[in-house]
């Protein structure tokens, strides 16, 4: 399965929107089945950007989630700007690469994301 960033940024969007103590399973996106939702959310929570549990079995993965951890709500923080964020896609945010590490790793601190969010906000501006 490919990873779809915008299908990512969505699911999150909504996880940040889960009452405190609740947790959710059913999500549904236009254009997407459930086993590429869940799987999606796996990612998340293996990413340590979700707070949440899979279940996987041969059949299909099951998902529950209750909140975005700090580095989860780090990462939203910095794609909410919908400008940003389609130039991050198109340039900067490829698996693996050096935007994600820095804003989720907690090795790079807070000075460190922040500077990273404010290169890529001065590089959109430019372009």
């Amino acid at each position: 399965m490919k990873r779809d960033f915008d299908l990512i940024r969505r699911i999150m969007i909504d996880i940040e929107k889960i009452p405190a103590r609740r947790y959710e399973q059913n999500f549904s996106y236009d254009g997407f089945d459930s086993a590429t939702i869940n799987q999606h959310i796996a990612n998340l929570i293996d990413a340590g950007l979700v707070n949440g549990t899979t279940n996987s079995t041969n059949v299909r993965t099951t998902v529950l989630v209750n909140d975005l951890t700090w580095a989860g709500h780090d990462f939203l923080d910095a794609m909410r700007d919908d400008n940003l964020w389609n130039k991050a896609k198109e340039h900067v945010l490829k698996p693996g690469g050096l935007f994600y590490f820095w804003t989720t790793s907690p090795v790079v601190g807070d000075k460190g994301k922040g500077e990273v969010r404010n290169l890529l906000s001065s590089w959109a501006q430019l372009k």
